[in-house]
């Protein structure tokens, strides 16, 4: 929904270029944290990877363990049809 709000704002071209640089972006970001990953080989999730990549603080432990706990995806209603 963000995809099609955004090139309805900035128009076809821009928002391809838009979505052309941040998929460049994220590409980056991806490899960056599969290298640091592979050389540290005792980070088993997002939180450790916080401790370790901001100097093992235990701080950007807790508070990435936070912000992966309180992401609204979390809020939303799973209806499955049973009733638990």
């Amino acid at each position: 929904m963000a995809q099609s709000w955004s090139l309805s704002v900035l128009g076809w071209v821009p928002g391809i270029i838009t979505m052309l640089v941040s998929g460049v972006l994220f590409y980056i970001t991806s490899l960056t944290m599969h290298k640091f990953i592979m050389k540290n080989p005792s980070i088993r999730d997002i939180c450790d990877f916080g401790y370790f990549a901001f100097g093992k603080s235990r701080l950007a432990y807790e508070f990435t363990g936070f912000m992966l706990y309180s992401s609204p995806s979390r809020w939303r209603r799973r209806d499955s049809g049973a009733d638990f």
